[in-house]
């Protein structure tokens, strides 16, 4: 089995929040839109329910991206203690 460094989870953490980040501000600004031969829904009659989640999500990816530079900080603070150690 092998463990990751800290380092490495942070960067990844960071990706992914950047990336469901950019994925629910794009529902919020261009909400999906349905086609079919009969039926089309615009973003006008988009439900409130789902820009709502749409916008949750944001607020969930924008915590796990704080969360994730707080890994890599702590990351940064333990390495820079193990290289000053003096003998």
């Amino acid at each position: 089995m092998e463990i990751a460094s800290s380092f490495t989870l942070g960067v990844q953490g960071l990706q992914q929040a950047h990336n469901d980040l950019a994925q629910a501000t794009t529902a919020v600004a261009i909400p999906e839109t349905l086609s079919s031969a009969s039926v089309q829904i615009t973003a006008d009659s988009v439900t409130l329910s789902s820009q709502t989640a749409a916008l949750i999500d944001a607020q969930k990816a924008i915590s796990h991206a704080e969360v994730a530079v707080d890994v890599i900080n702590v990351w940064s603070e333990n390495i820079g203690t193990i290289i000053d150690v003096s003998v």
